[in-house]
């Protein structure tokens, strides 16, 4: 008996892929999670300084609703200049006194129809009202 013998092929060796990278996803996707990142972060800054801003502004009319009724022209000015302070720059504010104070104050003031600051000068220099 003859023993017929394969020819031998000429195959190449096995090829094994890269191993996979540490980085499991495509550059595109981290930049979207470090801009989704970034836009979240903006979002909290954004309400939290939302919330310190009305809550500063709920506790003055908390303050001028109780003043309303047993305060004087002195306790309602403290409350506005600390108002003041928390909304508009130190700088802008604290110096303000007399004309000028009531000035600023006519200028925050949006609604046209009632009596102004400006007009009550000389009750709120006196310091009490008639």
């Amino acid at each position: 008996m003859s023993v017929q013998s394969t020819p031998t092929l000429p195959l190449a060796d096995i090829v094994l892929p890269p191993p996979p990278s540490q980085w499991l996803f495509a550059w595109g996707w981290w930049m979207l999670a470090i801009l989704l990142l970034l836009v979240i972060g903006i979002l909290v800054w954004r309400v939290r300084h939302y919330r310190l801003k009305h809550k500063a502004q709920k506790a003055a009319l908390a303050l001028l609703s109780q003043y309303r009724t047993d305060g004087t022209l002195s306790d309602i000015n403290t409350v506005l200049r600390q108002a003041a302070l928390s909304y508009f720059p130190r700088e802008r504010v604290a110096s303000l006194t007399g004309h000028a104070w009531l000035a600023f104050l006519d200028q925050q003031y949006t609604t046209p129809t009632k009596a102004g600051f400006i007009n009550n000068e000389a009750i709120w220099l006196r310091g009490y009202s008639p």
